[in-house]
């Protein structure tokens, strides 16, 4: 089993922390890992945690993650946030998108170029 540290940072930190649980391939040469623990905490959002959560590596080294929370939304609309600074393993990117439904469903995609 491997562990990686994923962290989210804006203004106050938001940090998830997961150990790969699964292991698939997606399109020839693609690994996915799923079912690992990842945590938001971000100063707009109700702190969310989660193994609803897929970690995608192509070979050429790019990655995308993506995690899904089931939260409260106390403003009652929908909210987008973008442009955060989000890392997993020991990439860094800002092509991050949260996004929280008014019913409080919540999606993180972070998207990383290849190393």
């Amino acid at each position: 089993m491997h562990a990686f540290k994923l962290s989210l940072v804006t203004g106050i930190a938001a940090v998830a922390l997961f150990a790969l649980s699964g292991t698939a391939q997606a399109a020839p040469g693609d690994t996915i890992r799923s079912g690992f623990t990842c945590t938001m905490f971000l100063p707009e959002v109700p702190f969310a945690s989660t193994t609803d959560s897929l970690l995608l590596t192509s070979p050429n080294g790019s990655m995308t993650l993506v995690c899904r929370f089931q939260s409260t939304n106390p403003s009652g609309s929908a909210i987008v946030l973008t442009g955060f600074p989000c890392t997993a393993a020991t990439s860094l990117t800002y092509n991050s998108r949260y996004t929280l439904t008014a019913r409080g469903q919540g999606t993180l995609v972070c998207q990383f170029p290849a190393s």
